[in-house]
């Protein structure tokens, strides 16, 4: 009966706390984020436009929020390369 051997190769890096934060961020923004337009979206059409155009405002901060805390991250994943 032949044997299958499999080797597999694997580089252990040390878990990345920075890393770890900074996706965790990441994360959270976009949530904060997809939050915004859902509510954004329930108020088209049904809302008062000082509402609206509110929330809309919100959108627009949770977007540059995520956009940020993405670019935070691809900075230090480029940077570290962890």
């Amino acid at each position: 009966m032949e044997s299958t051997h499999f080797v597999v190769k694997a580089s252990f890096q040390a878990l990345c706390g920075e890393k770890v934060r900074l996706v965790e961020e990441y994360h959270a923004a976009t949530k904060r984020y997809c939050l915004a337009v859902s509510q954004w979206h329930e108020k088209i059409g049904t809302s008062a436009r000082p509402v609206y155009l509110a929330v809309r405002d919100e959108v627009e901060r949770a977007s540059v929020a995520a956009s940020e805390a993405r670019d935070r991250l691809e900075r230090h994943l480029e940077k570290h390369r962890c």
